[in-house]
């Protein structure tokens, strides 16, 4: 597949810009910059078997962006609408459906506080003055209750101030009404892309407990005193074991984590996120 860059108003030879296959199924992302007139620029092609078209506004010297990733959204992903105008819901969610993406929209704060889980995958996208429960309220209820979406503001004029606090309680962005579908669409997209980091991070995260989980109580001791800074002959000392015992364990427990080395087994403990006290040593040869 190939995407092709080419004016809206011109020859098509102004802008002549292509970006291989490669490029595209990686999500990888190619500047492409032209001495030119202001014009708009229209990237399109067909991804998944969808028409998308993406407009980028150029000044002076022209510049078009094309991923992958910019053109279309995670299917597995949900662009959670909470606004009380029921014009504006439907406006977000008709532009958020063109572009191949799914929605749901809520007419409350509290109606979506309801439904809220902490695995919910996507992005949210929040009036920051609603009737009954604010969105400045909502965002803080969902940090407290630790359900991490990314954060949409989308505000009238005259809640500047309450969009402010928005994102400084970690809005990804602010959006004034009414909004350009197109950057809406860009920050939705910013968004999504944000949530799907935290939920790899989380899997990795995940699946690294569970390796660790299958660590022996002896194993366990060995890993406590890497983790102290121990070295081996230390590691023996205190577990009143032979040294050649303590690699063995240690051989073994890198194995099971999946590490090749001392800095990757450091690094998964600590992605993991578990305590490894000296107190596990000692609590070890009782």
């Amino acid at each position: 597949m190939t995407w092709t860059a080419v004016p809206r108003a011109g020859p098509a030879a102004f802008f002549p810009a292509e970006i291989p296959k490669s490029d595209a199924a990686q999500g990888n992302e190619r500047l492409y910059y032209r001495r030119g007139p202001a014009r708009d620029f229209a990237i399109s092609g067909h991804w998944f078997g969808k028409h998308e078209a993406v407009r980028a506004r150029t000044h002076g010297f022209p510049s078009v962006r094309a991923s992958a990733m910019s053109l279309t959204a995670d299917p597995d992903a949900v662009v959670y609408i909470v606004d009380d105008d029921p014009a504006t819901r439907r406006s977000v969610a008709a532009l958020v459906d063109s572009r191949g993406a799914r929605t749901m929209e809520f007419a409350s704060a509290e109606e979506f506080l309801a439904a809220a889980h902490d695995r919910m995958y996507g992005c949210l996208v929040l009036d920051v003055r609603m009737k009954g429960m604010s969105g400045l309220d909502l965002q803080q209820r969902l940090l407290e209750q630790r359900i991490g979406l990314p954060v949409i503001v989308i505000t009238g004029y005259g809640d500047i101030p309450m969009a402010v606090q928005a994102m400084k309680a970690g809005a990804v962005s602010l959006l004034t009404k009414p909004c350009d579908p197109d950057r809406l669409w860009e920050n939705i997209l910013t968004a999504l892309d944000r949530c799907r980091a935290v939920r790899t991070a989380r899997e990795q995260r995940e699946a690294l407990v569970s390796r660790l989980m299958t660590l022996t109580d002896d194993e366990r001791a060995v890993l406590a005193g890497v983790m102290a800074g121990s070295p081996n002959k230390k590691i023996a000392r205190d577990l009143d074991i032979g040294l050649r015992t303590v690699e063995l364990r240690r051989s073994r427990l890198m194995k099971k984590i999946g590490v090749g080395s001392l800095a990757e087994l450091i690094q998964a403990v600590v992605l993991a996120g578990l305590p490894w006290e000296e107190s596990q040593i000692s609590a070890s040869k009782e």
